[in-house]
């Protein structure tokens, strides 16, 4: 994983769980969807700091070309 984005990815998912009490399916979901986009960051060479729209524009069309 990104190692970027791996402290504030821990920091949500804390969040989710013990201030929004969410599921456990929402974070596993969430924590999948994560991994995908720090997968992308890392293959692109994009720092957290650099994610703008169109990054993640770019990223939501991997995943359409991907069937995802």
């Amino acid at each position: 994983m990104n190692m970027g984005i791996d402290k504030e990815l821990t920091q949500f998912l804390s969040f989710l769980k013990h201030e929004r009490n969410a599921s456990p399916h929402t974070i596993a979901g969430y924590r999948r969807d994560l991994h995908q986009l720090s997968l992308f960051l890392s293959e692109k060479k994009v720092s957290l700091t650099m994610v703008d729209n169109i990054v993640l524009r770019s990223f939501l069309a991997t995943l359409y070309e991907r069937e995802i």
